[in-house]
C-alpha cells in the first residue's frame, strides 16, 4: 500500500512530460509549443518523446526540438506501435518525481504548471488524475475526449473507474504509483487491439490503494481534427463503445467483480441499444483475445478486492465534491 502522504511542497517538484506519437509529425510543433509556455521558468521539468514506430519525419521534429529546447529532452523509438508500450518507455527514461502524459494533439493550456501547483498546494492528498480536455477550435467534435468538470473530485481509492472519468489526453501520476501498481498494460492501447490503456491503469492504481483526483481548470486543448458530425468523429465515438465494453470485459477476467457496477447502466433509447450492442461486441472481441492470449490480462495483475461495496463508484459522478 502507498506510503502516508508528504506535506505538499510550496513549489512544483521535479516532473517528466512524456509525449508519444505516431506519425504525427504535422501535429507535433504546437505540443511542443504549448510545453514550453506552461513549463517556461521551470527547469525541473524534463520531457521523453517516444516515436511510436512511426514512418513519417517525426524523429526529425524530436530531434530539432531537443536541439532547442531549454531543458533535458530524451528520444526513445518503440519497435512495435501501441500507447501502453510507448508510454511504458517514456516512463523508464523519466527523471522526474511526477510524471505527465500528453498526446501529440494535445497542447498543454499556458497555466498548466501553474494550476497543478496550487492543486498541490491545497493539502488534499493525491497520487495521479487528470484535468479537464477542451476542444482547440470551434466546429471540433465535443464527443471525441473532451472533458469538461464544474468542480475538481476525488475518488476513493479502491474504486473502478468509469470510462471517460479520467481520459490519456490528460494525465498525470507520482512515479511511486508504478513502482507499487505495475507500469501500463503493453497490450493496450491505441496502436494496438484494444485501446483503454489510460482507464485501466487508472483503475489498477486505484486498486493498489492510490487516490485519483481530476482537476477543474487544469486544462489541455485537445486538436484532434474530427469535425462535428463527420463520419471520422461517428467511427471515433463507435470504437469508444467497443472500447468501454472491452474495458468491461477485462475488469472481470481479472477477478474485479467490483467493476460489475459499470454493466449497470440502463441504456435509453434506439442510441443507448445501439451503444449497449457495440459495447457487447467489444466484449466478446477482447475475450476472444484475451482466450488465445492470456497475457492481455495477466501482464499487470490486480490485488484481489477487498470490499466491492466500498469500491463502487455511484453514477452521479464518483468522487468527493471540493
Amino acid at each position: 500500500m502507498p506510503d502516508p502522504k508528504p506535506r505538499p511542497p510550496a513549489e512544483l517538484p521535479s516532473a517528466t512530460v512524456i509525449l508519444c506519437s505516431r506519425n504525427g509529425a504535422d501535429r507535433l510543433e504546437p505540443a511542443f509549443a504549448s510545453i514550453e509556455a506552461a513549463a517556461e521558468g521551470l527547469p525541473q521539468i524534463d520531457v521523453v518523446l517516444v516515436d511510436s514506430a512511426s514512418e513519417d519525419g517525426s524523429r526529425a521534429r524530436f530531434e530539432a526540438y531537443r536541439d532547442r529546447a531549454p531543458r533535458r529532452v530524451a528520444i526513445r523509438a518503440a519497435e512495435r506501435p501501441g500507447l501502453g508500450r510507448a508510454r511504458n518507455l517514456g516512463i523508464r527514461a523519466a527523471l522526474g518525481e511526477w510524471l505527465f502524459f500528453l498526446d501529440d494533439d494535445g497542447r498543454y493550456a499556458p497555466d498548466y504548471f501553474a494550476r497543478f501547483v496550487r492543486l498541490l498546494r491545497r493539502g488534499e492528498p493525491f497520487d495521479f488524475g487528470g484535468g479537464e480536455i477542451w476542444p482547440a477550435e470551434e466546429g471540433l467534435d465535443p464527443r471525441v475526449a473532451t472533458l469538461r468538470l464544474r468542480r475538481t473530485e476525488y475518488a476513493r481509492p479502491g474504486a473502478m473507474f468509469a470510462a471517460g472519468w479520467l481520459q490519456g489526453a490528460n494525465l498525470f501520476f507520482h512515479r511511486r504509483v508504478f513502482e507499487v501498481a505495475g507500469p501500463f498494460n503493453p497490450h493496450l492501447g491505441a496502436g494496438g487491439p484494444f485501446a483503454f490503456e489510460d482507464v485501466e491503469m487508472c483503475s489498477r492504481a486505484s486498486a493498489h490503494g492510490f487516490q485519483a483526483v481530476r482537476a477543474r481548470g487544469l486544462t489541455v486543448l485537445h486538436d484532434h481534427g474530427r469535425r462535428a458530425g463527420s463520419e471520422a468523429a461517428e467511427r471515433t465515438v463507435e470504437s469508444y463503445d467497443l472500447g468501454r465494453g472491452a474495458y468491461k470485459a477485462h475488469l472481470l477476467a481479472n477477478g474485479r467483480l467490483d467493476g460489475l457496477h459499470l454493466f449497470a447502466q440502463d441504456p435509453k433509447g434506439p442510441k443507448g441499444r445501439a451503444r449497449r450492442r457495440r459495447e457487447l461486441l467489444g466484449a466478446a472481441r477482447y475475450l476472444e483475445a484475451a482466450a488465445d492470449a492470456p497475457e492481455i490480462y495477466r501482464a499487470t495483475p490486480y490485488p484481489p478486492a477487498e470490499d466491492a461495496e466500498q469500491s463502487a463508484i455511484r453514477k452521479d459522478g464518483c468522487g468527493f465534491p471540493d
